[in-house]
Formats: C-alpha cells, sequence, structure tokens
C-alpha cells in the first residue's frame, strides 16, 4: 500500500501513482514556477485553472485582467517555451501549456486543490 500523501484526500487508488510522481517532482516544480515573474505565474495559473486551451480573452476574464496584458504576457511565456499557441481564424490564438510543461500544470492543480477553497466575490 502506497504512503498517503496530503493530496490523497478522498482520491481513488488511479490517481495515487501520479500523485506520488507529482510529490517527488515538487521541488523541481517549485523552482521552476518561482523563477518566473509575479505576473506570467498568475497568467500560467488562470490556464491551468481552465485546465483547457484559451484565448487570451478567457484568461484575462478568468483572471480579472486586461486582455492586452494577458496577450502580451502570454507572447513572453510563448518565447520561454511555457505555451503553444494554436492559430485559429481571424488571427485569433488559443494557447496551452507547452507539452513539456504539462506536469507543471498538474502540479499546480494539485496544489490548488489540496488548499482549502478561498471563496470569490462576485
Amino acid at each position: 500500500m502506497p504512503k498517503p500523501t496530503p493530496w490523497m484526500n478522498g482520491r481513488d487508488e488511479f490517481s495515487l501513482p501520479v500523485l506520488h510522481y507529482l510529490d517527488d517532482h515538487t521541488p523541481h516544480f517549485r523552482i521552476m514556477w518561482l523563477r518566473l515573474p509575479p505576473q506570467q505565474r498568475r497568467v500560467l495559473a488562470g490556464l491551468a485553472d481552465l485546465n483547457r486551451a484559451a484565448l487570451a480573452r478567457e484568461i484575462g476574464r478568468h483572471l480579472r485582467m486586461d486582455v492586452h496584458t494577458v496577450s502580451a504576457v502570454l507572447g513572453r511565456l510563448e518565447e520561454k517555451g511555457y505555451v503553444t499557441p494554436e492559430n485559429l481564424n481571424k488571427g485569433l490564438k488559443q494557447y496551452r501549456f507547452h507539452s513539456q510543461y504539462n506536469e507543471m500544470a498538474l502540479w499546480y492543480r494539485a496544489i490548488q486543490n489540496a488548499k482549502p477553497m478561498r471563496r470569490r466575490m462576485p
């Protein structure tokens, strides 16, 4: 039987290998996360929260940030290789985590799920 982790709260045994992988790699992901400027972390966190490819407008709405600021930050994250754009019609781009950083997105979501939920004011 695998040892329990802080993230196991009621999860099934199929998620245990993933959670143990995340436990083993937490220091690595945390260092990568903290190396980013706060605004870039915030935009990546918004993209991870959405858990799908998203337009800058959708991320901005989710984070309550200006779409132009989010778009500029996504451009910087694209240059660094954290996100990849998918071109849509009319010059729109949907962004998703680059495949190399999917585990970091999963790590971030797992940490957020382990924390007590903060209620967001409407």
